[in-house]
């Protein structure tokens, strides 16, 4: 083989091994993996978590640290651009979460009017989470270019910290979680 093909393949199969500009990285342990196991899969076992506690909700001390968490997310996300005119930031769509998840934890009491409230809220929170799914599906290479991946990963942290406090509150949060680590999520 002559030295230039030798360059030109040489040229060819480092390419092969990175990513070219433009080209989405979803692979499993990146940004844009991470974010989307954020929302399709931490949130949802939130909802499924909250659907459980919707008789007691949740003490006050918990519910905090959960909003701070969540925080974390929406915060991790304020460089993401939107996705068009008509279409405000995906933080924005957080943060209307946290506020809806926090509304669902000021309900205070047990009886059946409470609860009622409680899943008039969750229900809110399941088509919030949609609203962000579908923003997030559509923004995936800005995700991937402007995430911050370190918010991201002090949000996952935060949630694992109370997971491991309160083990028995969040059960479904918290196989979410290990199933998380387990698939390298945590850098």
């Amino acid at each position: 083989m002559s030295k230039s093909r030798r360059k030109q393949k040489a040229k060819s199969m480092a390419g092969k091994n990175k990513l070219s500009a433009g080209k989405l990285n979803s692979r499993r342990g990146s940004p844009v993996w991470r974010f989307n196991y954020f929302r399709s899969v931490v949130l949802t076992s939130l909802l499924n978590d909250l659907y459980n506690l919707e008789q007691t909700g949740i003490e006050d001390k918990h519910c905090k640290k959960i909003a701070a968490s969540l925080t974390y997310f929406s915060n991790a996300a304020t460089d993401i651009p939107s996705a068009g005119p008509f279409m405000g930031p995906l933080y924005k769509d957080i943060e209307k979460f946290i506020e809806l998840y926090q509304a669902w934890n000021d309900i205070k009491g047990r009886d059946l009017e409470e609860a009622a409230s409680r899943r008039e809220l969750r229900i809110k929170l399941m088509a919030q989470r949609q609203t962000i799914t579908n923003k997030a599906r559509k923004l995936q290479f800005a995700i991937q270019e402007n995430v911050d991946t370190q918010l991201m990963k002090s949000g996952f942290d935060a949630l694992s910290e109370l997971i491991t406090a309160v083990p028995d509150l969040l059960g479904n949060l918290g196989k979410a979680l290990g199933e998380f680590a387990k698939r390298g999520g945590i850098p």
